[in-house]
């Protein structure tokens, strides 16, 4: 949180200025790295950190960012998608578009819970599985 706040004033006051040495762009790169790297933990409390920040540093600073730190937010963004969905895509692929098989049409679908998981953590997997 920290990390990004550092990062949304740095380039609030550097970004009025022209470039003399500073890469924004490898800061900027470095701090996605960092976020999609936290967005991609299974606990979701720093899954969540990871969104925040991202979503905080996007609100404070994007005013200030050049076409080229759009791209790397933008990629950020993406890869943040890709690792949060994985599993999902992993899930669906048992799955054909319009069939009526609950079971899939590629074989059946399990979901376990891990020994060391809480009751409200089976709670919120059964709810989802309905």
């Amino acid at each position: 949180g920290l990390t990004a706040d550092l990062v949304v004033a740095h380039i609030k006051q550097f970004a009025r200025l022209p470039p003399v040495g500073c890469d924004m762009g490898a800061m900027l790169k470095q701090l996605f790295d960092l976020l999609v790297e936290c967005i991609g933990q299974p606990n979701e409390g720093i899954a969540r950190l990871g969104c925040s920040c991202m979503r905080h540093l996007v609100d404070a600073a994007g005013h200030c960012f050049s076409p080229v730190m759009w791209d790397i937010t933008c990629e950020g963004i993406k890869q943040a998608s890709d690792i949060s969905l994985c599993f999902l895509r992993k899930l669906m692929e048992s799955f054909k578009p319009g069939s009526e098989d609950f079971n899939g049409d590629f074989g059946q679908v399990k979901v376990s819970a891990r020994k060391d998981c809480s009751e409200d953590d089976c709670v919120r997997l059964h709810q989802l599985c309905k």
